[in-house]
């Protein structure tokens, strides 16, 4: 009987722990049924975060578009182009027109550019939008003559070139030019051509003087005179260059070039200072005719002036050069007395 009692009892407390056992994995499960759902629930929940890096960081939230998250500071800004159409003159000529606002806006990104007005002779600003509206490229083209520095609101100094309205002739030939450097320095990149070949060769016999139009009659006679023959007399070409004798530049061969055509009205200059060009004109033209050829010349007494010049041929016989002295001689005894007279007729003249 004890036995018995002893058994069932052993039967019941195994029924008790598997029960309890039983009921203990399935309250777990139960929790972690729980954690799981919660943990699916969060994950399908989408959480914005700033995130950083390098070169700044970009912030995002809930209210920021996903489909175009970039924002206005990240955007690049790039250059408007510019466009001009153009209603008169041929293709090339409008070609030309636009290489050069081409240039100008390399130079000044908003278009700003200088000119001298026409009435006063005075240095204006304008914008090149402004400026070439209603140009007649039929008729004319532009033109950069030099690239002024001027001083910004900020302290810093821009670049503003400096524009002047030429003859169409005038546009298409630097433009052609400006094709055929573009054209030599595409074949020197190709190998085509060597950097030794690219431009023209320097003529070594031209020479180069400047001469104001205010020199003294004396140094000019004197002087000056025997500067230019001596080349001459070497078989040296020379080149003179009448004009107001500034301070010359490093490129003030060029620059006078290109200005040359700027030659002023007849009313820039004064009555007087017309009559004193003038003899300064003649004067070098008597000095230079013994060792010169007729001179080619360039320009108004108005403005600039370049005076070519070019050696004569010498004869080698002694006779001939007899000859020819005595005809020069005689040349030059008449233009001094044509001289005189013209001298004798400008003092009865008031002026």
């Amino acid at each position: 009987m004890k036995l018995l009692k002893s058994k069932l009892l052993l039967l019941q407390t195994r029924t008790f722990c598997q029960s309890s056992h039983l009921h203990y994995y399935s309250s777990n499960n139960s929790i972690l049924r729980n954690v799981t759902n919660n943990l699916n629930h969060n994950s399908s929940q989408k959480v914005d975060l700033p995130s950083g890096g390098r070169g700044g960081s970009e912030y995002k939230n809930s209210r920021s578009n996903d489909s175009n998250p970039t924002h206005s500071y990240n955007k690049v800004r790039r250059p408007k182009k510019i466009v001009i159409n153009w209603r008169t003159g041929t293709e090339r000529a409008q070609m030309a027109a636009n290489s050069i606002i081409a240039e100008i806006f390399k130079l000044n990104e908003k278009g700003d550019i200088m000119f001298i007005a026409p009435g006063s002779n005075k240095l204006e600003s304008s914008n090149v939008r402004k400026f070439a509206r209603g140009l007649d490229l039929g008729q004319y083209g532009l033109s950069i003559v030099n690239v002024e520095k001027v001083s910004g609101f900020n302290g810093n100094r821009r670049q503003v070139p400096l524009i002047k309205i030429v003859d169409s002739e005038v546009a298409l030939r630097k433009y052609a030019d400006e094709l055929g450097k573009r054209k030599r320095d595409e074949l020197v990149e190709l190998g085509v051509l060597s950097k030794n070949n690219t431009g023209p060769k320097r003529d070594t016999s031209l020479k180069h003087i400047r001469v104001s139009w205010r020199i003294n009659l004396d140094d000019l006679e004197h002087q000056k005179a025997y500067e230019i023959n001596k080349l001459l007399k070497r078989g040296h070409k020379v080149n003179l260059y009448l004009d107001e004798g500034q301070q010359p530049s490093k490129d003030w061969i060029l620059n006078f070039q290109n200005t040359l055509t700027d030659s002023g009205s007849k009313d820039s200059i004064s009555k007087r200072d017309k009559a004193q060009r003038k003899i300064v004109l003649e004067r070098i033209q008597e000095l230079v005719d013994e060792w010169s050829t007729t001179p080619a010349i360039e320009g108004t007494i108005y403005g600039k002036m370049i005076m070519k010049l070019a050696p004569r041929i010498i004869p080698n016989d002694n006779k001939d050069k007899m000859n020819l002295k005595n005809e020069r001689k005689k040349e030059r005894q008449l233009k001094i007395q044509e001289r005189i007279e013209r001298k004798k007729l400008r003092e009865s003249t008031p002026m």
